[in-house]
Order: structure tokens, then sequence, then C-alpha cells
């Protein structure tokens, strides 16, 4: 019974974790509506709302790495920052960072140019 539990107790843990990571944000996107320009320039800084774990970093990263435009992403865990290097020339909106964002399971509060 004693191994049992001890096999039971770490993938419900990590169910757990997977869970709180894939729930959407209360408020989605803070109720903004971002621009659907391409962003100038060829680095990016997102403030994002929800990255309670390095699953969540993860599931940022993929989801941002897969937008055609975004060459590079380091995820800042602790301060909630995401910051892109983005290719010239194929710069993605905001709107279209607003959705990769959220298909990771945070919100987006803001975008800034760096």
């Amino acid at each position: 019974m004693r191994r049992s539990r001890h096999r039971i107790l770490p993938g419900l843990l990590l169910v757990f974790l997977a869970a709180a990571c894939a729930a959407p944000s209360p408020g989605t996107q803070g109720g903004q509506n971002f621009s659907e320009q391409p962003l100038a320039g060829t680095a990016a800084v997102l403030e994002v709302k929800g990255l309670a774990c390095p699953q969540c970093a993860t599931n940022v990263d993929l989801q941002l790495k897969s937008l055609p435009g975004v060459s590079d992403v380091r995820v800042d865990l602790g301060q909630g920052l995401v910051h892109l290097q983005l290719s010239p020339g194929l710069q993605p909106s905001p709107h279209d960072l607003a959705e990769r964002i959220r298909a990771g399971g945070v919100t987006l509060v803001a975008v800034r140019g760096e």
C-alpha cells in the first residue's frame, strides 16, 4: 500500500500543476483590445499575468516561438515578463501576441518596444 501511495501522489501533483497552468486567468486579456498593426523594431517586452510555474513559462515559450516573426523568446518567470526578438519585416501584431499568450494559459497585460 505504501509503495502505491508514493506513485500516486507525484502524479496527482503533476495533474494539479498542469490544470493550474492551463486554466485561463480571470479577465482574460484584461478586456483590452490590442492593435492589429505589426510591432515596430526587432525586440519587444511583454508584461503577462498568470505565470505561476515553469510549465506555464514553457507553454508561453512554445506558443510564441510558433508565431511567424518571433525569432527568440526569453521568459522571466519571477518578473512576469517575456522578452522577444523579432524578425525584421515579419513582426507580429500585439493582437497576434495576445492570442498566443492566451493559448499558453496566461494573460497579456502590456506590450513595450525595446
